[in-house]
């Protein structure tokens, strides 16, 4: 097993850093792999992130990124190179629907998946994803638990990823310049992604709408038509 330092020292010309977060670094190695390494260790406990790596390690997750080696040292994991997935400039708010059904029934499925084991993601948030032609992958790890009681994890798996799908839509319609934006379609989102969403009650609430910005604008009564 190759250490992170040789990894990062033989191939240095070709890293790139990819993510920077509170807990570490993503790094982009070339050969479609990256290499998150973990320095803040606050509030994580070894035994439990052992567990919860390799266990994923040996999942059929569909919609997280796949994990190729553990790096470990003096039993605690220091990081984990990983599938990299190609983002793209997609928007959630314009894109076709079926593209966020899709990455949010295989997102929703991998968390009952990990609830199953005992896996709880205390950690899930726009920023651990990538947005990819196939879909919404997510790529974080290291802040995930093990718990005694699969119905919990699988509570608080299915409010994360909602949580996730809210604060990914804000972020994008906070960030564009439109000038038909406005607070009630936060209110809109609140409606779509809260506590209660699940995979038929999204698809409920999308059925008439090929885009969620029309299931926001449907909303409102405006016509669609006015705003392709």
């Amino acid at each position: 097993m190759s250490s992170i330092q040789e990894l990062t020292d033989t191939r240095k010309r070709f890293v790139e850093f990819l993510r920077h977060g509170s807990n570490g670094v993503v790094y982009d190695l070339g050969n479609n792999t990256c290499l998150k390494k973990i320095f803040n260790r606050k509030n994580i406990n070894n035994d439990d992130q052992s567990y919860v790596i390799n266990t994923m390690s040996k999942l059929p997750l569909r919609n997280f990124c796949k994990l190729l080696e553990i790096f470990q040292e003096d039993n605690k994991v220091t990081g984990y190179l990983m599938q990299k997935y190609q983002e793209e400039d997609i928007s959630i708010l314009y894109v076709a629907k079926d593209y966020l059904l899709d990455s949010y029934r295989n997102l929703y499925n991998d968390m009952l998946t990990l609830a199953e084991n005992y896996i709880c993601v205390d950690d899930f948030k726009a920023s651990n994803v990538f947005i990819t032609m196939n879909g919404i992958v997510a790529y974080d790890f290291d802040l995930y638990s093990k718990k005694t009681s699969k119905e919990t994890a699988r509570i608080i798996n299915i409010a994360r990823l909602n949580i996730m799908f809210n604060e990914l839509l804000k972020t994008e319609l906070l960030t564009k310049s439109h000038s038909d934006y406005n607070d009630e379609y936060l209110r809109q989102i609140d409606n779509l992604f809260n506590a209660r969403t699940n995979i038929d009650s999204l698809e409920e609430q999308l059925y008439n709408f090929n885009r969620v910005i029309d299931y926001m604008r449907g909303l409102y009564g405006e016509n669609r038509r006015n705003h392709q």
